[in-house]
């Protein structure tokens, strides 16, 4: 039999518990006395043995103590994997877009650094810089044609023993990012860039990055105005980009 008590509040214990049938019964007791008789609770029993009688069922039930199980249910999960799967179709695009604009932007900061380090040079040093173009027919002649070969993006200076000194080296390009026409630029010691071969300062695209990846402002095109002002736009565009600097061209 299984037996718990509780304070009357008049001095006296009462235990609760089960006879040998099953039912619950209670038995009162002066406080520290031993309960040998136990009395079956019946109909008109007053409240407080009312409430030994209600507490006895939750003791032989095992309910005193016991916690209510947390959880969610099916519908909830539902709704939760349905909200997740909402923010994901929404994010994972805009987050591919800002990733790979991001690579595209690197990979013509990269570009543009090595055009600055060449007219700097070429300032600096009163000597022949080159800018290198990936297509060796387009480098020209001589000692810095040979040295930049097809090393698009590289830069080269011509030192006064006519051996050449490496400025800057062709980056390397990220992941989905493919590096288009690039023009070969020479920069005489005023600073101003001409192709080689050329006599006039040169204005026009320099370089065009691209990406297929994505579909908006997949593109980086490098300019240059008067052999000296360099620019880089964002455009939209699976042909490449203009040959001039387009008016509405963002700045990027």
């Amino acid at each position: 039999m299984q037996q718990c008590g509780i304070d009357s509040g008049r001095g006296r214990h009462e235990r609760m518990g089960n006879d040998a049938s099953g039912r619950p019964t209670v038995s009162t007791t002066p406080h520290g006395a031993i309960d040998r008789h136990a009395k079956t609770v019946r109909p008109g029993t007053p409240p407080s043995r009312a409430l030994a009688w209600w507490a006895s069922g939750m003791c032989s039930s095992g309910a005193f103590g016991r916690r209510h199980a947390s959880g969610l249910t099916l519908v909830e999960l539902i709704i939760g994997l349905a909200v997740a799967g909402i923010l994901l179709a929404v994010a994972v695009p805009s987050f591919r877009q800002t990733m790979v604009s991001n690579r595209l932007s690197t990979a013509a900061n990269a570009l543009v650094e090595s055009l600055n380090q060449a007219r700097l040079e070429a300032i600096r040093r009163n000597a022949t810089t080159q800018f290198c173009s990936s297509s060796g027919s387009q480098n020209g002649t001589g000692a810095l044609a040979t040295a930049c070969g097809s090393a698009g993006g590289a830069s080269y200076v011509l030192n006064a023993d006519g051996s050449t000194t490496l400025l800057r080296a062709a980056p390397a390009l990220p992941p989905n990012i493919a590096l288009g026409s690039v023009t070969a630029l020479r920069y005489g010691g005023q600073g101003l860039a001409r192709t080689p071969g050329g006599n006039v300062p040169y204005t026009g695209l320099v370089a065009d990055l691209s990406s297929t990846a994505i579909s908006r402002d997949n593109r980086r095109c490098i300019y240059l105005t008067t052999g000296s002002a360099l620019s880089t736009c964002a455009i939209t565009s699976s042909s490449g980009c203009p040959s001039n600097e387009p008016p509405t061209c963002r700045a990027r």
